[in-house]
């Protein structure tokens, strides 16, 4: 555990106070955010090309599949208040969605830790870059912590605009936007971009509630977890990735998007599989339509996300 002065610990108001401001100015006017970290931090908030994980290093069984939230636990980190209910309750959630997805573990582990060190939305990071990677890798993995730090810098405005271009697999080099940094270079590999937009989706599941219909937010959340399926499909064509990601793409494509659908629309009408995948499919259309009419950055963020309706 790290040292008295680097433990985890809620943030300043000064320090949220200074991350809101950066986070305006990215917005505004596309001003990276790093200056509103430490110099320390500033630095490990780049990419690393060579940090990059693929398919073969998903599966870590020797680790405890909680130890992130163990940690945050411990420094009484999830005390935090979220979207709905305790930033704790938000974490386990966005595990449990991941699980239903089938995602891989090193993932759901990811999923149970990925806002320890904030977010482009959530200003409040209770991990330091600079100070507690090495720790999370020990207890989460090396591929998991990847994904939460990967998480933590990549802009979800710039992400999210890239799904709203084309229903297909994501392009690494235009996809991801290192809102610190304003790095978009091929440092991501296809299953980290893949895995993102997984953990993205079952963030965005996490904090809706089930209605009568398909909400802007469900439906984006299906695109995101469709644009990851084409982008787990395509990594396969590399000669080193793990075949079984076909399986996986199929699952998503076939059985999980019914499944998110199924579990936010309230209705006991019985439906064909086919009625229910046309319906999904005119929801994700019309959720893309919608989305990509609204040029405000921040609006369409939060129609995505479910902040507005």
């Amino acid at each position: 555990m790290a040292s008295s002065e680097r433990a985890l610990a809620t943030p300043s108001w000064r320090a949220v106070s200074r991350a809101v401001a950066a986070r305006a100015m990215w917005y505004a006017l596309d001003a990276p955010c790093a200056w509103s970290l430490g110099a320390e931090d500033a630095r490990a908030a780049r990419w690393d090309e060579d940090e990059a994980t693929t398919s073969r290093m998903v599966d870590e069984d020797d680790l405890d599949d909680d130890g992130a939230l163990l940690r945050l636990r411990e420094a009484r980190a999830t005390k935090l208040t979220h979207v709905r209910g305790s930033f704790d309750a938000h974490l386990v959630d966005v595990r449990d969605w991941l699980a239903r997805f089938g995602a891989p573990r090193s993932v759901a582990r990811a999923g149970l830790g990925h806002a320890a060190y904030g977010s482009e939305l959530f200003p409040c990071a209770v991990a330091s870059f600079g100070a507690h990677r090495s720790m999370f890798r020990a207890v989460c993995g090396r591929a998991s912590e990847r994904l939460m730090f990967l998480y933590a810098t990549c802009s979800q405005r710039k992400f999210y605009r890239w799904a709203l271009t084309r229903a297909g697999a994501f392009d690494r080099e235009t996809a991801a936007v290192n809102f610190y940094t304003g790095e978009t270079t091929r440092a991501l590999s296809g299953f980290e971009i893949a895995s993102l937009a997984l953990i993205h989706a079952a963030d965005i599941l996490s904090v809706q509630t089930p209605g009568r219909a398909v909400n802007t937010a469900t439906a984006f959340a299906m695109c995101l977890v469709a644009s990851a399926a084409a982008t787990f499909r395509e990594e396969t064509r590399d000669g080193d990735a793990d075949a079984s990601l076909v399986d996986f793409a199929d699952a998503l494509e076939n059985d999980v998007l019914d499944d998110i659908l199924k579990a936010m629309v309230a209705t006991s009408e019985r439906k064909s599989k086919s009625a229910w995948r046309e319906l999904r499919e005119e929801a994700m259309a019309r959720a893309r339509h919608r989305l990509r009419r609204t040029r405000i950055d921040a609006v369409m963020v939060m129609r995505a996300t479910g902040v507005l309706n």
